[in-house]
């Protein structure tokens, strides 16, 4: 008879209760735990943190730009709208001298 209990990387259902309960179990054997490295997973987090700080960091600046072209935009589009009702104010006094 095969095993159903949950294994590495199985999901198993235990009925507790009413509702089923979804659980993952894994369970790392001896072969598993010597295969596994302290210093190469410490070194590889440490570079996942500072791929994470260089990232925030670019984002930051991507903001800040967003930021100064959103102000960029909005002054020109006032210095637009400033120029438009002059072109109709002097547009307007050419017709009433007419």
């Amino acid at each position: 008879m095969p095993d159903r209990r949950p294994g590495p990387g199985r999901v198993g259902i235990c009925l507790a209760g009413a509702a089923p309960v979804y659980t993952r179990r894994i369970v790392y054997s001896p072969a598993v735990m010597a295969a596994f490295d302290i210093y190469q997973f410490e070194d590889r987090l440490t570079e996942l943190l500072a791929a994470y700080e260089k990232l925030q960091a670019r984002h930051r600046e991507l903001e800040n730009r967003h930021q100064a072209l959103r102000e960029q935009t909005s002054q020109r589009l006032r210095s637009l709208a400033e120029r438009l009702k002059a072109l109709e104010a002097e547009a307007e006094a050419e017709v009433s001298d007419s």
